[in-house]
């Protein structure tokens, strides 16, 4: 539970429900639907909103939320005005998120859990794929930016020190800056950029794995429901 700065219908909520079987509370008890009444934060109501004309969510958005999985059934959930009260004193509100309450009966059967076909798992894979790829290729671009900037580094400490006659201290000032850059650039160069590519590769074929697997994110399956 909490801020998942994430709508119901985002990727991020997609994913928890496709691939670890939880479900989001307000959703199972007044239906999907219905998350335009149950907003949670950048309310008109909430003064800590930030408001603009052509604001895409005029109504605000449920990203707050809780989900469960397990031998639990939600009898209900809603979402509690606690944010509208303001400060003694004040009119400025507790919060900028209202918070969200919600009450489960124990059962002794696990409640359903969602049903997800082949097809939809690998769809959200391919949304996934998508942003991994997309941060390939930022990466292969800081590469280029990277490697001009060592370019132009190695150029002006080439000219500070041998055509430019400058205060020693300041010349000083200057060649510590410039080799700290270089140091920098290369070691992203060397180190963090491909790290970084290894690691987006890593989790494409991780998602290539999902269709076969769809309980790959869950760690903690014990429920064979």
């Amino acid at each position: 539970m909490g801020d998942f700065n994430c709508r119901p219908d985002g990727l991020g909520c997609k994913l928890l429900k496709a691939l670890s079987g939880m479900q989001d509370t307000y959703s199972v008890v007044h239906g999907e639907e219905n998350d335009i009444i149950g907003t949670t934060s950048d309310r008109p109501d909430n003064v800590y909103s930030a408001r603009h004309v052509d604001y895409e969510f005029p109504n605000g958005q449920r990203i707050d939320q809780i989900w469960f999985s397990g031998n639990l059934k939600p009898k209900e959930c809603r979402i509690r005005p606690w944010g509208h009260e303001v400060k003694p004193n004040s009119n400025i509100p507790y919060s900028d998120h209202e918070p969200v309450q919600a009450i489960f009966e124990c059962t002794n059967e696990p409640f359903k859990k969602p049903d997800v076909s082949q097809e939809e798992i690998e769809s959200l894979g391919a949304e996934v794929t998508q942003i991994f790829k997309k941060g390939i290729d930022d990466l292969n671009k800081y590469q280029i930016y990277a490697v001009i900037m060592l370019g132009i580094l190695c150029a002006v400490l080439y000219v500070d020190v041998c055509f430019v006659e400058l205060p020693f201290l300041l010349e000083y000032l200057i060649a510590t800056l410039v080799i700290a850059l270089l140091v920098f650039y290369i070691f992203q160069l060397m180190f963090t950029v491909p790290s970084e590519v290894n690691k987006c590769k890593g989790a494409i074929a991780t998602v290539a794995t999902w269709p076969s697997n769809p309980q790959i994110l869950h760690h903690s399956v014990g429920d064979p429901n």
